[in-house]
């Protein structure tokens, strides 16, 4: 059963339709689709995290290395797979480890 068409999950759902269109995953592909594949608000989420990453939004990343020119106390989510994503904060001159994220928590 296809999640509502809220405009957060519309919102949410539309970030990942974009980025099936743009590998050439699914040509077409709306958010209206992404509502009616995911699950659950909690596997959208995170898809759209896994999204995030690739265009490296929101402090969402595949790497550390990824992250360009780092600021004193910036954050950043290293997404690992769609189920795992890790933390770290900059701070002199290092990347710390803070937490493990696990969106289907």
């Amino acid at each position: 059963m296809p999640l509502p068409a809220s405009t957060h999950a519309l919102q949410m759902a539309g970030y990942t339709a974009r980025y099936m269109r743009e590998k050439g995953y699914w040509e077409d592909c709306t958010p209206d689709d992404i509502l009616r594949l995911a699950e659950s608000y909690a596997e959208l989420s995170a898809w759209q995290k896994y999204v995030w990453a690739h265009y490296k939004m929101n402090n969402y990343y595949y790497s550390l290395y990824d992250v360009v020119q780092p600021e004193e106390g910036q954050t950043a989510v290293i997404v690992e797979s769609e189920k795992k994503m890790t933390r770290y904060r900059y701070q002199d001159g290092n990347w710390n480890y803070m937490q493990d994220e696990t969106p289907f928590d």
